[in-house]
């Protein structure tokens, strides 16, 4: 069996051992009214973090099946789409809503950058979109994605919002309702400190009204049928029961703790974080004013190869990081504080296996633990 590394990447998170506990607890079928009672647990801890009174369900799959059915449900061929992108992810939203038959046209903004609300006015009064998509925490970039200008906007233009809070949910603010979001999905294995496999969704009454009014084109991820089994308990398909425990348990620790503590929690490490590795000599890439308090990327140094350096922090040090994807593929690394991985110790280890190896290279600036430290 392989060394258990920390997990400082952006996703998975550590997880609460309390949460793998009560993944051991007996199957049971998900027709069990015992079971159906956890649904009802469930809804009502997902409307507290969602911040809303929509109806709020989980999906068996990971954050990229919240994405697929937040488009397929919700659009039909030759709909107008426009997808804000920041990042890649932003543009995985753009390729299936692609691929799904949608005339999309994208709105974007520089790398480390934000999108500009008046952009996506512009764009918006140009193209009279459907649906307007953007991703809240982008994680191939750090970008915090602010959203109530933009949110505004499409309201007053009557354009359907859908955002991905995939990286965000649990670890930043995202007060559903009154940022009039209609679409939201995201992703058990990060801010929400759960494994990986389940994605929280929640949709407006305005958004259910499409539903209903458009012709199913898909089975698995049909909303329809899901909403089904958890309010009326018609069987749709098997759930993972014990990710459903997970998460049941998970969200649990996240209302105990309180979402005001724990969003401050994670700006406090984040931030703890950026300044220790700027110090270090390290430049972020995201703007300062639109970073990213759970997800940090940095560019490296010429002398030090990405491979390399993610090879040394896990065979060395036992951390786990992630490297750049997309465009900045071999330029940055990616690290995360979510969940149980924002702690000061998994920050202050960290940047002292960071500092250790800009030693070996002779780039070594200063100490960024001396910086975290005063902050945390």
């Amino acid at each position: 069996m392989n060394k258990k590394a920390i997990l400082m990447c952006p996703g998975p998170s550590e997880v609460n051992p309390e949460v793998f506990l009560a993944m051991a607890k007996p199957l049971v079928s998900h027709v069990d009214p015992t079971f159906f009672a956890l649904l009802d647990q469930l809804q009502g801890q997902l409307k507290t973090i969602f911040q809303t009174e929509n109806i709020c369900m989980l999906l068996s799959g990971t954050g990229t099946s919240g994405m697929e059915a937040s488009l397929i449900n919700f659009l039909e061929p030759d709909d107008r789409v426009l997808v804000g992108v920041i990042g890649h992810f932003g543009d995985r939203i753009r390729m299936i809503a692609e691929r799904i038959g949608c005339n999309v046209k994208v709105v974007s903004a520089p790398e480390g950058k934000a999108l500009d609300p008046d952009d996506v006015e512009i764009a918006i009064k140009g193209f009279s979109p459907k649906l307007f998509a953007c991703v809240h925490a982008e994680t191939s970039t750090g970008v915090l994605q602010p959203l109530e200008d933009i949110m505004n906007i499409c309201k007053k233009y009557e354009v359907l919002t859908l955002v991905d809070t995939v990286a965000s949910l649990g670890g930043v603010n995202v007060p559903v309702d009154s940022l009039g979001i209609d679409i939201v999905y995201s992703g058990s294995q990060k801010c929400l400190g759960c494994p990986p496999g389940v994605a929280p969704i929640s949709f407006s009454p305005r958004a259910e009204r499409i539903l209903e009014s458009l012709t199913p084109r898909n089975y698995y991820l049909d909303l329809r049928l899901i909403r089904k089994y958890w309010l009326e308990r018609v069987y749709h398909h098997t759930p993972p029961v014990s990710l459903f425990y997970a998460c049941n348990k998970g969200f649990d620790l996240i209302i105990e703790e309180g979402l005001i503590n724990r969003f401050e929690r994670h700006r406090k490490i984040g931030l703890a974080l950026q300044k220790g590795l700027e110090a270090m000599g390290f430049k972020l890439v995201a703007d300062k004013n639109v970073q990213n308090p759970v997800v940090t990327a940095v560019y490296l140094p010429a002398e030090i190869e990405d491979i390399k350096l993610r090879k040394i922090l896990l065979e060395e040090f036992g951390i786990e990081i992630a490297l750049g994807i997309a465009q900045l593929k071999g330029k940055i690394a990616r690290f995360g504080t979510m969940a149980e991985s924002a702690r000061p110790q998994n920050v202050l280890y960290l940047l002292s296996a960071l500092e250790n190896i800009l030693k070996r290279y002779k780039i070594f600036k200063e100490s960024g633990t001396d910086v975290a430290s005063s902050m945390l």
